[in-house]
């Protein structure tokens, strides 16, 4: 019975938030302007007619929407704390607003699952320490096994003296190993906040059909704190196991934890 309660509860929490569609106008003449409560991360459109345009280089809180005549549409947009806003578009020769103003409360949900607590039988916590210990150390001996062989380049770029490199992806059983290195060739240290890898697929250019997924990293490799001038840091990131499709690449995000630069890398194996 109370493991009903707690699903129904979170069930409701997540359903509930946010579910009613606000409508924005657009037209080809005027800006419309979409400030959200975080920096865009990502942002589509469902139809040619509608522009949603965002800076993805040095990500910011808004975007201009235009449109031109056409049928209805919508907006998908999710902000970096993962919050989801979603919208429908509609066409209008008179725009009865030029600014929106969002906050969180218009959110439909985030990209992270609403957790969910079920009655499990306990596990042995000397069983369970002793697998996920088993499995560590599986992931980082294979890890610094890849790091040391890697010789390659598969693509790098450099941007503000810092150059972002992947050297190497190895294919062990249900694990994807992807080497990388970050070489600091500026004169201000450099401290990583993240590194994050997407899948994309689709025309950029036609947000439509354009889709960026983010891949999550079951472990980490000596993923750096701080790159100092004149250094160069080896780590390796390790996924599930995944293909590349014809029409598919990766694009990787590298930003900085206390400034503005950001190195963005695409590459294909």
């Amino acid at each position: 019975m109370k493991k009903l309660i707690v699903l129904i509860v979170c069930l409701l929490s997540f359903s509930g938030k946010g579910q009613t569609q606000d409508t924005i106008f657009a037209n080809e003449h005027l800006n419309v302007a979409l400030f959200f409560p975080d920096k865009i991360r990502q942002a589509v459109v469902g139809a040619e007619n509608y522009v949603f345009s965002y800076n993805q280089e040095h990500p910011q809180f808004f975007g201009l929407l235009k449109a031109s005549t056409g049928k209805i549409s919508n907006l998908l947009a999710i902000t970096y704390d993962g919050e989801i806003y979603s919208y429908i578009l509609k066409y209008s020769e008179e725009l009865p607003k030029l600014t929106h103003f969002l906050n969180k409360t218009a959110s439909v949900g985030n990209e992270q699952p609403p957790v969910i607590v079920e009655e499990k039988i306990p596990i042995p916590s000397s069983m369970k320490s002793k697998d996920s210990v088993h499995r560590i150390n599986f992931l980082e001996k294979l890890s610094a096994y890849y790091s040391t062989i890697s010789k390659g380049n598969l693509k790098d770029k450099r941007k503000s003296g810092i150059v972002l490199q992947v050297n190497d992806m190895f294919y062990n059983q249900s694990h994807v190993f992807i080497i990388f290195e970050i070489a600091n060739k500026s004169t201000i240290e450099f401290e990583p906040e993240y590194l994050r890898l997407f899948l994309s697929s689709g025309n950029r250019r036609r947000n439509a059909s354009y889709q960026k997924l983010l891949q999550q990293p079951l472990y980490t490799y000596k993923f750096p704190d701080i790159v100092l001038p004149g250094q160069r840091k080896r780590f390796v990131y390790v996924l599930p196991k995944f293909t590349i499709g014809d029409k598919e690449e990766m694009v990787v995000e590298l930003r900085e934890r206390m400034g503005n630069r950001l190195v963005k890398l695409k590459f294909r194996k």
